[in-house]
């Protein structure tokens, strides 16, 4: 009978085991070692891929990067972009988890204009000289019967509705108030941007914030910008100007040589600049709040991204276009 072999040592034959399974996972894992997270990665509090989304709705990849509209108020975000087909198209989804609601296209009435906002019904709603339109809670078109410039944006407080846009008879903005209906409208004098001689403002962006209005402007002399707030739409309406009688106010900044357009961005509590680090590759996105606060975060990589703020919140977006992947982010400051 031919002898047995002595059996290996249990410990050797542990050692041995454990040194295959951390091969693998060595292996397995090589990406994290080549590939490090984004810098944003740990302050997303949802993301959607987007790219497969579209490809599943519309049988269309997308042709440019999306604009997104953060409508935290009506529990929705407005993506829109264009796809090869060259079809614009919306994409409705819950402000929460960034989970898809409803797609557009550039058939339906939505696409009449461009800035969104939030009516005294809790509707998205944009429009233009051709009329407004609404989303209703199926995210089904609702045609109003006001009307507004191309360039306007809408709003609501409390049970008022509200249409802002750049005055066409001074150097600031008109504003035209509506019941909640859009029915009724009421007259209101044009506002100047400044009382003093000197500047020459426009008004870049607006926003309805969770505690009032929110405007950015830049001076075009100089190329600043300044974000300025207000606790409600009536106290705007009675401003006798809008740099020197906004209650909140953040101080002038300029975009530095910024990679990501438009480089500035209105936010609910004041405005985000971006700047390029020339030496890292990297954005520097500095926050300046309308309490004398700045606060920055280096946003890096940066070659593939494209970045937008909630002019009436404090949510921010990431779009990467190699994954496809929109991430919406929790403010730094």
């Amino acid at each position: 009978m031919r002898p047995r072999r002595p059996a290996p040592a249990r410990g050797a034959a542990f050692a041995a085991l454990f040194a295959l399974v951390a091969a693998s996972l060595l292996d397995s894992c090589s990406w994290l070692l080549n590939d490090s997270l984004p810098s944003w990665f740990s302050r997303a509090t949802a993301s959607i891929d987007l790219g497969s989304e579209i490809s599943s709705v519309t049988a269309s990849g997308m042709r440019y990067t999306p604009t997104v509209t953060a409508l935290s108020v009506a529990g929705r975000d407005i993506v829109q972009f264009q796809t090869l087909d060259g079809r614009m198209r919306l994409f409705v989804l819950g402000s929460g988890d960034l989970g898809f609601r409803r797609a557009l296209d550039d058939s339906q009435p939505v696409f009449r204009g461009g800035n969104w906002g939030v009516d005294a019904e809790g509707r998205p709603v944009t429009g233009n000289s051709g009329g407004a339109t609404a989303l209703d809670a199926s995210s089904l078109p609702v045609t109003l019967t006001s009307t507004g410039p191309d360039n306007a944006y809408y709003c609501s407080d409390a049970s008022t509705n509200y249409i802002v846009s750049p005055s066409s008879s001074v150097a600031g903005i008109d504003v035209a108030v509506y019941d909640s209906t859009w029915s009724s409208q009421t007259a209101t004098p044009p506002i100047p941007y400044s009382s003093a001689s000197s500047g020459t403002w426009s008004l870049v962006a607006f926003g309805m914030s969770a505690n009032g209005p929110r405007i950015l402007l830049e001076e075009q002399t100089a190329s600043t910008y300044v974000a300025l707030g207000w606790h409600s739409m009536a106290g705007l309406i009675a401003a006798a100007s809008l740099v020197e009688g906004a209650p909140l106010k953040t101080g002038s900044a300029n975009p530095s040589n910024s990679s990501l357009f438009p480089g500035v961005w209105l936010c609910a509590d004041g405005m985000v600049v971006a700047s390029s680090n020339d030496n890292s590759g990297a954005e520097s996105l500095a926050h300046f709040g309308f309490d004398g606060s700045q606060s920055s975060f280096d946003l890096q990589p940066t070659a593939d991204v494209t970045v937008d703020f909630g002019p009436g919140s404090a949510d921010w977006f990431v779009y990467e276009g190699s994954k496809g992947r929109l991430s919406k982010e929790k403010p730094w400051w």
